[in-house]
């Protein structure tokens, strides 16, 4: 039961209702920012020129006016603001212009009724905000329900006749349901488009991210850590702050692989990964260069503050508990930028890794005094 009337109420996800309600509130006011310029136009005109044509409905048109002259530019400014605005009050504003247009079809239909015995005026109005206006079915219920209510009762004071006031009021009772059902019609379009929209970015990030990154880990893939690196190397050349990184891999990850197989050795580069995602800063970018082989860039870094993370790193993997018996150590290499190429970074980078290895493994190895 509660899903069929979240249903009818077009129940929109907790994530998206701030987004949605802000994206159609903007196309709301834009569009009665246009409408309100356009009835100003063509009810200006018929007063000038066809006042004689408007039956006794001219002293309405001229209230109408006064009301656009004054929605207008209170329109234009929610409009122009409007993702500063608070919400309620961009709801009142709206609500307030769309009442007072619909108490202008209604007057329209009342004050003639003596001459013309007509609604068409009232249910026009009605099924041009149902078709033009993105409203929540509540909300349309609220509008088209009052302006009802206040036809409703109205409507004797201009029309005395009883049998042609009962028609006249099924017919726009009749007329409001319909277009409350259209409204919603319209209303749900427009839901399921930006839903199917917000899900197509999202997926799109996703492939995106994937494109980028490695699937295993989810670090930065070998491509994009080193376009990361030459992009971080030209911020170096200009704002003269240190740039380091730091190469690491797994001290021998083959026996590992070998003892207790592939699936354990690619859990084990997992952990790895995690660990040194925890143990960097926010802005550090780490990639998987290869295999067991990870890559740290550390901005705005030093060549003694890289050594310093790269030990801590060590220090943690060594700690961690991994799913086979041995302890998992890692060697790494720390390299400072001082005006080389990229390749020349990693390969100076590399040069102290394989001097750690080569040096008895589980260290961290740098080109400066600090070892």
């Amino acid at each position: 039961m509660k899903t069929k009337i979240r249903k009818i109420l077009m129940s929109i996800p907790s994530e998206y209702k701030e987004a949605f309600s802000r994206e159609i509130d903007r196309e709301n006011l834009f569009r009665m920012v246009a409408v309100s310029g356009l009835l100003l136009i063509s009810e200006t005109a018929i007063i000038l020129f066809l006042k004689e044509h408007v039956l006794n409905t001219g002293g309405v048109v001229m209230d109408f006016i006064v009301f656009i002259l004054v929605s207008l530019p209170i329109l234009y400014f929610v409009y122009s603001q409007v993702d500063k605005i608070k919400m309620h009050i961009v709801k009142i504003v709206q609500s307030t212009f769309l009442l007072g247009i619909l108490l202008f079809g209604i007057a329209l239909a009342l004050v003639p009724q003596s001459e013309l015995i007509s609604i068409h005026i009232y249910i026009i109005t009605v099924y041009g905000i149902a078709a033009f206006i993105y409203l929540m079915p509540v909300e349309s219920a609220l509008l088209f329900g009052g302006a009802f209510l206040i036809f409703f009762f109205l409507l004797p004071y201009y029309q005395q006749n009883p049998d042609v006031l009962m028609i006249l009021r099924v017919n726009a009772l009749i007329m409001n349901i319909t277009a409350w059902i259209l409204s919603r019609m319209v209303i749900g379009m427009r839901v399921r488009s930006f839903i199917d929209k917000r899900l197509i970015i999202k997926k799109n990030r996703q492939l995106r991210r994937m494109a980028q990154c490695d699937s295993m880990t989810m670090l930065l893939n070998h491509e994009n850590i080193y376009m990361r690196l030459c992009e971080e190397i030209d911020k170096a050349k200009h704002t003269k702050c240190p740039l380091s990184i730091i190469m690491i891999d797994i001290d021998d990850f083959k026996i590992i692989n070998d003892t207790y197989g592939h699936l354990v050795g690619d859990k084990v580069i997992v952990q790895v990964a995690e660990i040194i995602v925890r143990t960097c800063r926010a802005t550090d970018y780490v990639g998987r260069y290869g295999g067991e082989e990870f890559i740290v860039i550390l901005p705005e870094t030093n060549h003694a503050e890289a050594f310093s993370l790269a030990e801590r790193l060590r220090a943690s993997i060594e700690k961690n508990c991994f799913e086979t018996s041995d302890n998992i150590t890692i060697s790494g290499g720390v390299a400072e930028y001082t005006g080389q190429t990229p390749e020349e970074l990693i390969m100076m980078a590399d040069q102290n890794h394989y001097s750690a290895k080569n040096s008895g493994k589980n260290r961290i190895r740098t080109h400066n005094v600090i070892n």
